[in-house]
């Protein structure tokens, strides 16, 4: 009899790799959160709002773009959009945030 640990997987192509960098929960790239996080008056006051990309197959790089709400100096919410460029391995070689 053979168990499903027997039997060898197939690799996963570059695409599944760049999906798994999404967040299952709330579609959000975990790296480009963990980013804008680091640039956040109140890190806490981040909410997720919408995430869109696409997987460039010539350049091996996904392209995000994320809305999200936060707290803004005054304690005021506001809605912003962080832009990034994310390699196959979740390094974050462009990011910016559009206010």
């Amino acid at each position: 009899m053979c168990s499903d640990d027997d039997v060898p997987k197939e690799p996963l192509t570059e695409k599944q790799i760049a999906d798994n960098q999404f967040s299952k929960w709330d579609g959000s790239n975990i790296y480009v959160t963990e980013k804008i996080k680091e640039f956040m008056n109140d890190p806490d006051s981040y909410n997720h709002v919408e995430t869109l990309y696409a997987y460039n197959n010539a350049t091996k790089t996904i392209e995000v773009r994320t809305k999200f709400r936060d707290k803004n100096a005054f304690g005021g919410t506001i809605m912003n959009t962080a832009i990034a460029t994310v390699d196959l391995n979740g390094n974050i070689l462009y990011f910016d945030v559009v206010y």
